[in-house]
């Protein structure tokens, strides 16, 4: 064989074997790195089951989205288990999730957004080579970035849906009173819920302005004082999960507390002896309330149980001049999470990853519309505009780029000591800052083991 016939043999053994790399790189790419809208996981030829623990939704609704997923990845089987009441649920999959010797239970697992504290060491965390952080905040609003970052800066959870607190309104009674919208500012809304509120001879209420100022017939009590007392900008906790509310020299918290409840002792707009503020709304005898979006399916039920209708909107909710001039809204909202006890992990947050794509979202929407009035608002900021002007929902997104929360750890414990609070100060007929400000090292006392949970 001449030099040069063994050099060509060389050089095409050389080729081939580049080719040959090329061609595995861009299988090993295509199959295990590359994501886009098509997505696929690879992970062996064996099939994979994937356990989601759902709460809320109509597991028909969601079954579109595992079928979506399925189909572009047929290894993998996704099993919707619809879950009991809030109170339940919480109790139920914390003790899977934190128990060792527990064998059965969800790979994904759906929590509230003020829940993180006390879930997240026994989460995954979503995989920064699936969505970096900066990719996260891009895509979604800002809340959850906030929301859904665990103590060590990972983030835990991906939302499907987004809700906050809306301001629901009676157009009827508004346009009698010579109002069209509710007023945007706090101030003015005062004036409007004492123009608003109707009473017989003997004093007693029989159109409410708002359904605010005390708790046990307010359902959104604590919400409300939530949203009072971030627009203050107090602070009510510190970075470790301690109150400093009792400590604050400049009584936000009192202010935001006082407010709320002088809408029941000073303004007289609504008593704790009226029924249920959604009640009084769907009978027509509530001007205003606050609500999330979903009071919207309760209210219509109700309508139609009956063969009633009502006029009625929801608005964004009032605001306070705050030294920045910008607005503050509330969140509350649910989100996906990945339990670290998942034996497929990296499946479950590819699986939530993808159907948190617009695409995917809009067929999920769809679908649940055809069973309600609206589904899930979505969580995405480049998709706002597609239900900017939808009726029920145009409130909410306005609101969804300014909405926050604070760290509580445990909703239900802490709301009932607010709310506690709040009964006593209406009962006693009111209170100055002053007082109220007293009372606030008996508020923490009971809150801060809560925190440290």
């Amino acid at each position: 064989m001449t030099d040069k016939l063994l050099m060509i043999l060389k050089i095409g053994v050389v080729v081939l074997v580049v080719v040959a790399l090329g061609m595995g790189g861009w299988l090993l790419y295509s199959k295990f790195i590359k994501k886009d809208d098509q997505t696929s996981v690879a992970t062996s030829d064996s099939d994979i089951t994937i356990v989601w623990w759902t709460l809320w939704e109509n597991s028909d609704d969601l079954e579109v989205l595992a079928e979506a997923y399925e189909e572009q990845n047929p290894n993998v089987d996704i099993v919707i288990e619809a879950q009991e009441i809030e109170s339940q649920y919480k109790s139920k999959v914390l003790g899977y999730i934190s128990d060792e010797n527990s064998v059965e239970g969800p790979d994904i697992l759906r929590i509230h957004n003020t829940w993180m504290p006390q879930f997240e060491n026994y989460l995954s965390n979503l995989p920064s080579t699936l969505m970096s952080e900066s990719e996260y905040s891009e895509t979604f609003y800002d809340t959850a970035l906030t929301d859904l970052k665990g103590s060590d800066g990972r983030i835990y959870a991906i939302p499907l849906m987004y809700d906050g607190l809306g301001l629901y309104y009676n157009k009827t009674l508004l346009k009698e009173a010579g109002y069209a919208v509710p007023e945007d500012n706090w101030d003015d809304f005062v004036t409007q819920a004492i123009a608003l509120t109707q009473v017989d001879d003997d004093g007693n209420i029989q159109v409410a302005g708002v359904g605010m100022g005390s708790s046990e017939n307010i359902d959104f009590a604590f919400e409300i004082l939530s949203l009072l007392m971030l627009q203050e900008g107090a602070s009510i906790v510190d970075s470790a999960g301690k109150t400093t509310f009792s400590t604050d020299s400049e009584m936000k918290v009192a202010k935001a507390i006082k407010f709320y409840t002088d809408f029941a002792t000073r303004y007289e707009v609504w008593d704790r002896s009226l029924s249920r503020d959604i009640t009084m709304f769907t009978e027509g005898r509530l001007a205003m309330m606050f609500a999330p979006s979903w009071r919207v399916y309760n209210i219509n039920d109700a309508l139609d149980s009956v063969g009633a209708t009502l006029d009625y909107d929801i608005a964004t909710v009032p605001q306070q001049p705050t030294v920045s001039g910008e607005e503050v809204n509330w969140a509350d909202y649910w989100a996906e999470a990945v339990s670290a006890k998942s034996d497929h992990p990296e499946v479950a947050w590819d699986f939530l990853q993808y159907v948190s794509q617009s695409d995917q979202l809009k067929i999920f929407y769809e679908k649940a519309s055809e069973s309600r009035d609206f589904g899930e608002i979505y969580p995405r900021k480049d998709m706002a505009e597609e239900l900017i002007s939808e009726k029920y929902v145009s409130a909410y997104i306005k609101m969804a780029d300014t909405s926050i929360t604070w760290r509580m750890v445990d909703k239900a414990e802490v709301s009932s000591e607010f709310e506690s609070l709040i009964e006593e100060i209406v009962v006693s007929g009111g209170g100055t800052v002053n007082s109220i400000q007293g009372k606030l090292d008996d508020l923490a006392e009971s809150i801060d083991p809560i925190l440290q949970e």
